[in-house]
């Protein structure tokens, strides 16, 4: 085959290039500091415990013929130990160090697990596998939130901030669509236990090794007596003003799973619905990509509101069909609101917390994320027994109303404490002043 002239290549090399530089080139910026490459690398590996630990429970339980109850008590138990635990030991993380407080739960976490596995192995008592269970979530290293409060300490008042957290948000998407068939296929080719197995593995390993990334690890800040006595709240301040939405994004996520595995299964056709699952999550990766490479252009919270909005909006129009191409696009649209939610959340809550209690934030934002996925699927699975699958999506269209009503309150809460405080400036100058004639 002849060759193209050098003349014909270039352009389409030249367009390559500004494509790449384009899309790509706020994420290659930021990754340039030293130290990012090997956190970000350590925070996707964290992430295939995330993506695979519920379901490989699940694949533990079911293969040695335990019933989907006790599966489900034991997943339960994982993520409420998970959501109770985190923010106070991510409070210790704050005050003490993010090296030994990794160090200490990769040393019980993993025992615990691989406890949990020959406990289900060996038909242990149920009430042994849940507490081993529990303890194994408690004890869970939350890597990612982590590495995103190290962004936050190099960013922290940047735009840049915002790329970073697109990223780690695009990483999210596209481990946890690809955990559930990896999860599948490890049970199938080598162990059920293996899912379960090699994701307590890695995340003790992503553990020990964020651990020993010093340069990137924040300040510990050991408080005095007068901070600590304002620090002594539970949650850091104004923090609880946003979980909600935080909570009702989880409620749509979780509702939105259920129903997408109901209505595949209704329709006779079970493989439709991982596949509208897979978009919706390539639809979040390219939502996050978006949102990264728009940076500050963008308002927070007009970006905020039209991704809740436009969650709403979507899944609403899934309760009307059940053509699979048409619930594919419509998966695809939706998923395009996820990333870009908790991005700006994310961004939000981090603007809104002082930085030594940065870590314990991030814990309780994905606490409440965790919650309200555990009520989506709660909700919705009585919803669809109830009803069917596509009344499933009714949950998540209130999810979704809920949380643009939640940030609505939110930003008028904000709104009238700006106006109390400019309402005080002046009134303190005329005091000032009148006092000073006063005087005079």
């Amino acid at each position: 085959m002849t060759p193209l002239p050098t003349g014909a290549q270039a352009p389409g090399r030249a367009w390559l290039s500004r494509l790449f530089r384009t899309a790509l080139g706020p994420y290659v910026a930021i990754l340039r500091s030293p130290g990012t490459v090997a956190m970000v690398t350590t925070g996707m590996l964290a992430r295939l415990d995330i993506a695979m630990v519920y379901l490989g429970i699940i694949l533990l339980v079911s293969a040695g013929g335990g019933s989907y109850s006790v599966a489900t008590a034991l997943t339960g138990a994982h993520a409420l130990a998970s959501a109770v635990f985190a923010p106070q030991l991510s409070k210790l993380a704050d005050r003490r160090g993010q090296r030994l407080l990794l160090l200490w739960l990769s040393s019980v976490h993993l025992p615990a697990m691989l406890c949990l596995v020959v406990a289900v192995l060996h038909d242990a008592p149920v009430g042994l596998q849940i507490a081993l269970s529990a303890v194994g979530g408690a004890t869970n290293p939350t890597v990612p939130s982590m590495v995103r409060v190290r962004w936050s300490a190099l960013l922290r008042g940047t735009p840049a901030l915002r790329t970073a957290y697109a990223m780690e948000s695009t990483i999210d998407a596209g481990l946890i669509a690809c955990g559930a068939p990896l999860a599948t296929a490890l049970a199938a080719l080598f162990l059920p236990a293996a899912p379960l197995v090699i994701a307590s593995v890695t995340v003790t390993i992503s553990a020990v090794s964020l651990a020993l990334q010093r340069g990137t690890e924040p300040p510990a800040t050991r408080a005095s007596g007068d901070r600590r006595a304002r620090e002594g709240t539970l949650v850091p301040p104004r923090i609880p003003e946003i979980l909600p939405v935080f909570l009702f994004a989880g409620v749509w996520l979780g509702s939105f799973e259920v129903a997408t595995i109901a209505v595949a299964i209704d329709s006779g056709r079970p493989q439709s619905g991982g596949l509208v699952l897979a978009l919706a999550a390539i639809g979040s990766m390219v939502g996050g990509i978006v949102v990264g490479r728009l940076g500050a252009r963008l308002s927070t919270g007009r970006l905020l509101h039209g991704a809740l909005g436009m969650l709403t909006i979507a899944v609403a129009l899934m309760m009307f069909t059940e053509t699979t191409t048409y619930r594919l696009a419509v998966g695809f649209l939706a998923g395009l609101a996820v990333a870009p939610t908790i991005i700006t959340a994310g961004t939000l809550a981090n603007s809104m917390t002082p930085p030594q209690r940065l870590t314990e934030a991030v814990a309780w934002t994905g606490s409440a994320l965790v919650t309200g996925t555990a009520i989506g699927h709660l909700l919705a699975g009585a919803t669809v027994d109830r009803w069917n699958g596509n009344a499933g999506y009714g949950v998540s269209v209130w999810g979704g109303a809920c949380g643009v009503l939640a940030f609505s309150i939110m930003v008028a809460l904000g709104r009238r404490r700006a106006g109390a405080v400019d309402h005080t400036i002046p009134a303190r100058k005329a005091n000032d002043t009148s006092s000073a004639r006063s005087r005079a």
